[in-house]
Order: structure tokens, then C-alpha cells, then sequence
């Protein structure tokens, strides 16, 4: 929005960067280039060949492709573009398809997500003009969507040409991502960035890594894993925990948050151990049976937390399932990626005793060994109307309920316009001076349940505890998803303490 802005996006358009997203259907039927915003003559959001000198732009860092896409690209991507639609008071979001979404299932019960068109998103500016701001009028918004190729080294370079492109960086869909780009880039320029998927506490609890400019909705692993041990301790059956993360970044997150609540409280047995990332189902079965197999050093074990995530935590669920160990797994709960290949091996295990592919709940509950898991957020886990909104609209757009990134995106969007109409202007000076302390009022959590704290930047939110259940949903692509609520933990008590050791960020 500022001056300087002007010969950056016309070199920017020069060189080809801002093309059309060529989605038939997303350009009002006219892909022509001849500057049509997208919405049949509704200028509230589209896709765009022209990039505007006058728009706030917010360059979109995603794993459009590589392992770690797209399906994560996609939650970031529709939960952004849901909340700019809610905040601009339109009926539905900017879809992605040229086709009305369906899910595919196949003859087996296997799930497979509507086809999004991801690679043709990547080079390519999404519009959208929010009306009626307060104090700042109609403001423009065009989301400059680039592929990070789920590489930390691609993210930095994507974040590096952006930089001068944009007022407003966010992303990536991996921690490895947003800490290299918070090294490479954010410590060389004061561009504010929302963290997108990235899970990793670091970013906001280290001193070396948490900036002024840094901000993040998302719920962290810190508060998944604090979540998920102080419903351990609440649970009176419960003396005796392992421990077994995975050795990088995350599972030593996830192992070290539930050992200081366990140590805090001291009423928790806990031993630990951390293995090979990508350990396969075979290294997991020998891992599980020197610990809780007949000859095991821990079969006095109650249950067991698993810090690890993705095909790691598949080969995890495989292996456990096998041993038909009587204790039960506590873990963060996944995407609907990894309930789809959970609910897989479900049916597997399903169909060699029973001669059927069929989940009810009652053959969950007693197949299962899996216990709660701690949700970031997902459709079914809030009552109220921003939620409501947001999963009728998000599921009509995009074919599939919102999943466990989508919330904290939408509110990503939300905290931006909240920051524009408390500041009366549209800049990437209202996002540093207004987004700390923020209490964001609209989001599919309820009124202000997403706030921002000073010292470090991480938004404060709820988190509930579900536990696998049979899919009852249609519109969500797995045979398994996660159960209604079975307890909350408020957000006063989900995030690192400021007085807490593992807490050396201090922004205040």
C-alpha cells in the first residue's frame, strides 16, 4: 500500500509472475484476462490476470506439491479464503474447482478428497475487495499463492522474492518451512507474517526465533501436548505413562510439553523414548514389544503418548493394532489424512474377523486401543454461528467439512480485517501495531477465543479432547473422524506460561 509498491508490482506483472489462475468458472466464465474479478460482476473476490498497485497483498507460502502436499496447502488455503468471505459478508467463499466438489469413494471404503486443481493456484493472484471497512473504506485484497514444494530452502527462496511484492507474508505448511524462512528472511526485513500450518512452538517460546513482526493463530504442538497431558491427569485410572516420540523437532516438542505437566503435577509415572523418524511398522513392532510384550521392561504401562506424525504415525497405529497391547494410545489428533489411513487399517482389521468392510461405533470402541486425542480444532468441536457459517460454506465451496488447519486460518483472515478497522487504515502498520494483545472477535472457536498475547505473539485458544468415532459425517473423506467433545481444556491453560522455562520469547 505504500508508494514504494508501485514499480514493485509493475515489475512484478512484467515479469509474468501474477498470471491467471486458469480455473474455468473462477473468472466468471471469462478467462480472457480482461481484468473480470471473478464473481459475475460482483467485485467481492475472484481470480485475476491484472495485480493492483492499490491492494494490500499478502504473499501465500504453501506445499502445493512434495510430500508435504496439498492436502495441508488446502486447509490453509480455504480456511484464508472462508474468512475473508465472512468478514466481507459474502455467501459462500472462493472455490477452487471449476466443478462442484464431491468426494470419491471407492468399493473398499476408502475416502479420497474432491480434486482441487493446486497446481494451477501456484504463480496466480486471488482477489478479493472487503467492503466497508471501518475508517478504511473498501480495501482491496489480493493473495499472491506461490509453491513451497515442501522444502524448507524453497520456502526461504519463495519468502526472499516476495518480500518487496508484498505487505504481508503467510505461511508455511511445515515448521522446517516457517523456521527457515523466520531465519533467512524475517531477521532481515520488518514485512509482518502470519505462521500458516507450521506447528513447531520454537517460532514463539525461543528467543532466538520469536520476532515483533511473527504472529500465529495456529494451535501449536505445545498446546495439543499440554492439552492432551492435563486430561491425563484428570483421568483417575491413569498412573503410569510412556512416552515414545519421534527423534526431530516435533516429537521432541510433544515429549518435553508432557513431561513439564507431568512433572508439575507429580502425580504421573512417565518413562521416554525417542526412535527413528520413519520408523516402519516393523520397527515399531519390536519397539512396542520390548516395552509392553510379554517379556517387556514396562508392561505395567497405563497408556501411551505417540509424538510423531503422518505415514511414521500410520506405521505406529499398524503395529499397535497388531499387538493388541491393553493399554491405550493418547496422541494430537491428525488431519483427515491420517484418520483416512487410521480408518484404513480400521477396515483391514475389520474385515479379517468379521468378513465385512463396515465401522459401526460400537466395533470402533472395542477395536480401537486408540485413546483421546487433542484437537486444534475441526467442524464438529464448536457451537456457534461464525462456526455454523464457516462449515455450511467451506463444505459448499470446497466438498469437505473444515479440517484441523481451516480454523485457525479463517481466523488469520479475520485478526487482518479486525487490524484494518481498529487502525481506520489498511497497512502493514496496522498489523504490527494492532494484532498484539488482539482478543479476535469473530472465529469458528466463539467470540474472542482466539487471543493474542503480548509476550510472544502465539494466540491463546481452547482446545477439546474427542476420541476416534465411525464416520457420520458425508461430506468428511475418511472412515474414521473425531468424536463431539468429550472434554475442553480452557485457553488460559493451553499455551506456555510466560513465566515458564521453556518460555524465553518476551515481546512485552
Amino acid at each position: 500500500m505504500d508508494s514504494g509498491m508501485v514499480s514493485r508490482r509493475q515489475t512484478l506483472r512484467a515479469a509474468g509472475v501474477g498470471a491467471v489462475v486458469a480455473l474455468a468458472g473462477c473468472s466468471g466464465g471469462d478467462d480472457t484476462g480482461n481484468g473480470d474479478t471473478g464473481n459475475n460482476g460482483d467485485d467481492t473476490g475472484g481470480t485475476t490476470s491484472q495485480a493492483s498497485e492499490d491492494a494490500f497483498t499478502i504473499g501465500v507460502l504453501q506445499d502445493i506439491s512434495g510430500a508435504n502436499g496439498p492436502e495441508f496447502a488446502h486447509q490453509g488455503l480455504t480456511g484464508l479464503l472462508s474468512g475473508f468471505a465472512y468478514k466481507n459478508n459474502q455467501d459462500s467463499p472462493q472455490p477452487l474447482t471449476a466443478e462442484t466438489p464431491q468426494i470419491n469413494w471407492t468399493d473398499d471404503g476408502y475416502g479420497t478428497d474432491p480434486a482441487v486443481l493446486m497446481d494451477d493456484l501456484n504463480g496466480g493472484v486471488v482477489r478479493y475487495t472487503v467492503e466497508d471497512i471501518e475508517g478504511a473504506g473498501s480495501v482491496e485484497i489480493e493473495l499472491l499463492i506461490r509453491d513451497t514444494a515442501s522444502d524448507a530452502e524453497a520456502a526461504a527462496s519463495v519468502a526472499t522474492d516476495l518480500v518487496d511484492q508484498c505487505d504481508l507474508l503467510y505461511g508455511t505448511s511445515s515448521s522446517d518451512g516457517i523456521v527457515r524462512v523466520n531465519n533467512i528472511v524475517l531477521n532481515q526485513t520488518d514485512i509482518p507474517m502470519f505462521v500458516g500450518q507450521g506447528t513447531t512452538s520454537q517460532v514463539t517460546a525461543d528467543s532466538a526465533q520469536c520476532r515483533d513482526q511473527l504472529f500465529r493463530t495456529t494451535e501449536n504442538t505445545a498446546m495439543t501436548s499440554r492439552a492432551g497431558a492435563l486430561n491425563i491427569v484428570e483421568d483417575p485410572d491413569i498412573d503410569k505413562v510412556a512416552l515414545l516420540g519421534v527423534d526431530s523437532s516435533f516429537g521432541r516438542d510433544v515429549v518435553g510439553n508432557y513431561r513439564r505437566i507431568f512433572e508439575t503435577e507429580g502425580s504421573i509415572e512417565f518413562i521416554e523414548q525417542f526412535n527413528p523418524v520413519g520408523l516402519v511398522t516393523e520397527g515399531w513392532r519390536q519397539v512396542l514389544e520390548g516395552l509392553f510384550g510379554p517379556d517387556g521392561d514396562h508392561q505395567d504401562t497405563d497408556a501411551v503418548v505417540i509424538g510423531a506424525t503422518g505415514q511414521t504415525a500410520t506405521f505406529y497405529a499398524e503395529a499397535f493394532l497388531e499387538g493388541e497391547y491393553e493399554l491405550e494410545t493418547f496422541s494430537q489428533a491428525p488431519s483427515r489424512l491420517t484418520f483416512r489411513e487410521v480408518g484404513a487399517s480400521a477396515l483391514d482389521s475389520v474385515e479379517a474377523q468379521t468378513g465385512t468392510r463396515e465401522l459401526s461405533q460400537f466395533v470402533v470402541d472395542n477395536l480401537l486401543p486408540f485413546g483421546p486425542i487433542a484437537c486444534r480444532y475441526f467442524w464438529n468441536q464448536y457451537d456457534n454461528e461464525v462456526n455454523d457459517w464457516f462449515t455450511e460454506n467451506h463444505t459448499s465451496a470446497y466438498g469437505v467439512v473444515p479440517d484441523m488447519f481451516t480454523g485457525s486460518a479463517f481466523t488469520t483472515a479475520s485478526a487482518i480485517i479486525q487490524a484494518f478497522e481498529a487502525a481506520g487504515t489498511a497497512n502493514s502498520a496496522a498489523i504490527l501495531e494492532e494484532v498484539p494483545g488482539m482478543a479476535v472477535r469473530d472465529t469458528p472457536k466463539g467470540t474472542g477465543e482466539y487471543e493474542f498475547q503480548e509476550y510472544n505473539n502465539q494466540a491463546r485458544s481452547p482446545m477439546t479432547i474427542a476420541r476416534y468415532a465411525a464416520r457420520t459425517e458425508p461430506k468428511w473423506s475418511a472412515a474414521l473422524q473425531p468424536s463431539e467433545p468429550v472434554n475442553r481444556i480452557d485457553k488460559a491453560l493451553t499455551t506456555i506460561p510466560e513465566d515458564d522455562p521453556q518460555m524465553t520469547c518476551d515481546l512485552s
